[in-house]
C-alpha cells in the first residue's frame, strides 16, 4: 500500500517542494491529500505575502487539481470537533483523518500534538524528514522499517533526471553537480 501523504498548505507553497512532491505522486510512489481549505491558504500565500500574479497561481492550483482530482478530500468538518491541535490548524489535521492519511507533512510541526496525530495512525512529518531522511535515506534502513517501496528511490531519480530543474532537485536534496543524494540539516534548508 502506497502512503496517503496530507499535505500542509505551507508544503504546497514552495514550488519545487510541491513538484518533488506531485511526481512521486505521479510516479504512483505516494498518493497525496489537500482540502479547498488548504489551497485557499495556499492562494492566499501566493498572493498577500508572495505577490505572485493571480493568473500564474489559478493556473498552478488547476493544474493540481485537474492532475489530482482524487486529492481533494471533502466531509472532513465535523472532524474538527475535539481535536487539541491549534485551533487555526485543526482543519488541516481534520481533513488528513478523513483522508485515512498516513502521514501528515507540515512545516509547522510544532503546531500538532504529536501524539494526537498518532491515536489516528498518522506520522507527523516536516517535509526534510519526509523527503531526505524517510525517501533518499531510506537505503540505509533494515527493509521492514521503510515506508516505500523498494524501487521508490530509483524511480523517482529516474523522474527526476528526466524533467526536474535545478531548484527541483536541490529541494529533493541533490546536488546538481552529481545528482547523488545529500543529508539535509534542518539549518539547510528555510520554509
Amino acid at each position: 500500500m502506497r502512503p496517503i501523504v496530507f499535505l500542509d498548505a505551507n508544503v504546497l507553497v514552495p514550488y519545487d517542494l510541491t513538484c518533488v512532491l506531485l511526481a512521486m505522486a505521479e510516479q504512483e510512489i505516494l498518493d497525496v491529500k489537500w482540502s479547498e481549505r488548504v489551497l485557499e491558504e495556499v492562494r492566499g500565500t501566493l498572493v498577500n505575502k508572495l505577490s505572485f500574479p493571480s493568473r500564474r497561481i489559478e493556473r498552478r492550483l488547476d493544474a493540481m487539481q485537474t492532475g489530482f482530482p482524487e486529492a481533494m478530500v471533502v466531509g472532513y468538518e465535523g472532524l474538527e470537533r475535539g481535536l487539541s491541535c491549534d485551533p487555526k490548524d485543526r482543519h488541516v489535521l481534520a481533513a488528513a483523518i478523513g483522508a485515512e492519511a498516513t502521514h501528515l507533512v507540515t512545516a509547522n510541526v510544532k503546531d500538532f500534538d504529536a501524539r494526537e496525530v498518532a491515536t489516528f495512525d498518522m506520522k507527523l512529518l516536516h517535509p526534510d524528514r519526509f523527503l531526505n531522511l524517510d525517501l533518499l535515506a531510506g537505503w540505509f534502513k533494515p527493509p521492514e522499517t521503510r515506508i516505500w517501496p523498494d524501487d521508490a528511490q530509483q524511480r523517482i531519480l529516474g523522474y527526476l533526471r528526466e524533467r526536474a530543474t535545478a531548484g527541483v532537485l536541490l529541494a529533493a536534496g541533490f546536488t546538481t553537480a552529481t545528482l547523488k543524494p545529500r543529508r539535509l540539516d534542518d539549518h539547510d534548508v528555510e520554509w
